[in-house]
């Protein structure tokens, strides 16, 4: 029984882990749902997101019946890797995916320049690929655990991850860039590009440790799949997670950058000191039918400036 305690061990609090993230996942969507004003288009990707993660969460809770109730004491069957185990390693990394290209299309919308995003877009692309081609692989191979030890698939495993950690690294930079040059010359505007510089270092810092830290325990132990696959688990909560979260925060952020009393400047000083701090958050002018603005009324984005 210890044998088995000291293969389990790792996948069952993991799994506890990813059910905490999965409930603070479910009020940040109905947060969002209920708060935003944004377009179909974005919508449609939350939603996305979303049932990406419910899915993940399906499938994880029924690998937990699988290991843990139907097979309860049997090692072989805990070295054996499902395809269920396939599928949802695919929809974590296809979750990595569509979250670099959210941040993709922030950052062009940001600094309208291509280069950053283009190689935000290669990497990622090529690290669905390759988690689609170790998919097929795994599935025609019929691999166990120990499997997991071949040199060929510990390369394939740490480039898909690599990848990863090569696209959230440069969207930290390109975003963290672009906001240390943004003007703050007002104390709101000042204090909305600190909060979105904190919270760009800050995602940037837990996903990449995250993915580092799985790697590591990956490299480690190879053959204890279920050991390694737990941090795996909770990695596509976090992007998902801090994803939620900086939309839901625009509302906070806009106050804030309200705040801001521009009637005793010059409209060329009021555009270039707000415009950056207006299209990193998404803010827009409330129109009527016929497009013109409303007067006395707040403004709201119809979308987001990086989704639009």
């Amino acid at each position: 029984m210890s044998n088995v305690s000291s293969i389990i061990d790792g996948f069952f609090f993991g799994y506890i882990v990813t059910l905490v993230l999965f409930g603070v996942i479910i009020v940040q969507f109905w947060i969002y749902f209920h708060d935003n004003n944004d377009g179909w288009r974005l919508r449609t990707y939350v939603a996305t997101l979303f049932l990406l993660d419910v899915a993940d969460t399906v499938c994880t809770t029924q690998l937990i019946h699988y290991y843990l109730i139907s097979n309860f004491g049997d090692v072989n069957v805990l070295k054996s890797h499902t395809n269920l185990m396939s599928i949802n390693f695919t929809i974590i990394d296809t979750t990595y995916f569509l979250v670099h290209l959210f941040f993709v299309r922030r950052l062009w919308k940001l600094t309208k320049s291509w280069y950053i995003p283009f190689v935000i877009t290669l990497t990622s692309t090529t690290m669905l690929a390759l988690a689609i081609s170790i998919l097929l692989e795994q599935n025609l191979a019929h691999l166990t655990s120990n499997n997991y030890e071949r040199q060929y698939i510990m390369i394939e495993l740490g480039m898909l991850h690599g990848l990863a950690i090569i696209s959230d690294v440069l969207i930290t930079v390109g975003l963290s860039w672009t906001f240390s040059r943004a003007p703050t010359r007002f104390k709101a505007t000042r204090t909305v590009i600190q909060q979105l510089l904190i919270f760009s270092v800050t995602r940037g810092i837990v996903i990449c440790l995250a993915q580092v830290g799985h790697i590591v325990m990956y490299f480690l132990n190879p053959a204890n799949m279920l050991s390694w696959v737990s941090l795996h688990l909770a990695l596509g909560k976090l992007y998902v997670l801090t994803t939620l979260v900086r939309l839901n925060s625009r509302n906070s952020l806009r106050e804030k950058l309200g705040e801001v009393n521009m009637d005793a400047f010059p409209i060329s000083f009021q555009h270039s000191t707000r415009s950056h701090a207006s299209s990193a958050i998404g803010v827009t002018s409330t129109s009527d039918a016929t497009g013109s603005k409303v007067p006395g009324t707040k403004k709201e984005p119809s979308s987001p400036a990086f989704m639009a």
